[in-house]
């Protein structure tokens, strides 16, 4: 025997009904989606900052080879890049300064800097060199 529905009875869903389902399947999908690009921009930022600190660590090294070369640092600003590495986009600057308390040690910070969405960054490292170094 056929099974009838009772008439004014209906097992389809209303418009009302479809349009709610996909205004939460969309707004799930753009969290999503958001989170998606949040986690990308930190992986940016992320490998910027290794990039960074692999240069720094390269040119405090190449500071520190020159100063026992030279028999010790010389107080002063210096800058440049990295093009002899490829890298067009970071650049250092070299501080160094006598210590007050101890004349024959100086201060030396370097700093390696770019340009991210407009602004500027930085990975600074700071030691203390003997001068006879």
């Amino acid at each position: 025997m056929p099974t009838t529905l009772p008439i004014g009875k209906n097992n389809a869903f209303t418009l009302v009904e479809l349009l709610l389902a996909v205004s939460v399947l969309a707004f799930g999908l753009s969290m999503i989606l958001q989170g998606y690009l949040t986690s990308l921009k930190a992986l940016n930022r992320t490998e910027e900052l290794i990039t960074a600190s692999v240069l720094l660590e390269s040119k405090m090294d190449e500071v520190l080879e020159t100063s026992t070369e030279e028999k010790g640092i010389q107080p002063g600003f210096a800058s440049g890049d990295f093009e002899e590495f490829g890298d067009k986009r970071h650049r250092w600057e070299l501080r160094a300064r006598s210590v007050a308390e101890m004349p024959m040690v100086y201060e030396v910070e370097l700093a390696v800097l770019w340009e991210e969405s407009g602004r500027e960054r930085a990975v600074t490292s700071t030691t203390l060199l003997d001068a006879g170094f």
